[in-house]
């Protein structure tokens, strides 16, 4: 899970969304922020209501 504001790892501070594409959209446009701060990270959307 990422801080929508640092884009850092998080276990309490992250992005909810209503959907996958809504999901894949704020990955999209924050990616090259989320490039710099998570070198190396696979960043994925996961269902977090199972």
């Amino acid at each position: 899970m990422v801080d929508e504001i640092g884009y850092c790892a998080s276990r309490s501070n992250f992005a909810h969304f209503d959907s996958h594409l809504e999901c894949l959209q704020w990955t999209m446009l924050h990616r090259n922020s989320l490039s710099r701060n998570l070198p190396g990270a696979k960043v994925r959307p996961v269902r977090l209501d199972r």
